[in-house]
């Protein structure tokens, strides 16, 4: 994740990732997903070492299953589209360093051919450690 301040009370994020796995068996296909996201953070007014905020965001991402199902078809790729709301807290411990925790909450829908697509969520909790420029 990468983030850029606005103002005081603003910044944006960018997110990317990359998931590779493959199960180690003879014959078996290894599967992987990208995904690319933009957010918007909205910082309150805290403490001199304690950043405080919530925010919102979306995302688009591709998966990969490879292989086959049980008739033997093989498996397309999914392609989802997520939205997201999120909240967490920065306490820098010196000057432009920081430790963070943040939770948030997401759905994505995701079409896998032309026939299906699903709906789904989830709550993700998040630690990191961080600088600001």
């Amino acid at each position: 994740m990468m983030r850029q301040f606005k103002s005081d009370t603003k910044a944006v994020r960018w997110t990317a990732s990359l998931n590779v796995a493959d199960t180690g068996e003879e014959g078996s296909d290894m599967t992987y997903g990208v995904a690319l996201g933009y957010g918007i953070e909205n910082h309150l007014s805290g403490a001199e070492r304690l950043s405080t905020y919530w925010g919102y965001g979306g995302s688009l991402g591709y998966e990969d299953m490879g292989g086959t199902d049980e008739a033997g078809e093989d498996l397309d790729g999914s392609v989802t589209v997520g939205v997201g709301v999120f909240l967490g807290a920065d306490y820098y411990i010196i000057p432009k360093v920081y430790v963070g925790l943040e939770l948030g909450y997401g759905l994505g829908v995701a079409s896998q051919d032309d026939t299906s697509w699903g709906l789904d969520g989830g709550v993700t909790g998040m630690m990191r450690v961080g600088f600001r420029l």
